[in-house]
């Protein structure tokens, strides 16, 4: 009977470790799929604005001069842009090869987001069979 109960309280704290493992992976995830739900939404604007850059010439802007100042300017007709590569670079690209570019950036950001979806929704089942077992083996302790 003893060995049984100490067996029990192994099994037990078993449980209880993975739970805090898995509550830490999921709370990483959810950090993981915010930032990249933040970078989505500034892709989509991107590729929007690019979208609607015949629109968007000679519009006024502001443009941020440091230290909290902004200037008024004008932009002029948008033939080409500079496209974010990755490791600090950036590369001139025309306004459809910038817009193809970035709107590969953004399926990829979402195929992400669904791996990382999917896995913690694993995660949050592994989380909720883990509870239904220590439940289940407190309730045993109490009968």
């Amino acid at each position: 009977m003893a060995a049984e109960r100490n067996t029990d309280k192994q099994a037990y704290a078993q449980l209880r470790y993975m739970q805090n493992v898995y509550s830490q992976q999921y709370e990483l995830l959810e950090e993981q799929m915010a930032t990249y739900s933040l970078s989505l939404d500034s892709i989509r604007k991107g590729a929007q604005f690019l979208g609607e850059s015949k629109q968007a010439s000679n519009a006024k802007t502001l443009v941020n001069i440091g230290g909290g100042a902004y200037v008024e300017a004008s932009l002029p007709e948008l033939k080409s842009t500079l496209v974010y590569v990755g490791s600090g670079y950036l590369v001139e690209r025309s306004v459809t090869e910038a817009k193809a570019f970035i709107e590969g950036n953004q399926k990829k950001q979402e195929e992400l987001l669904k791996k990382l979806d999917a896995e913690r929704r694993k995660l949050q089942n592994e989380l909720m069979s883990i509870a239904y077992r220590m439940e289940a083996m407190q309730n045993k302790q109490q009968v």
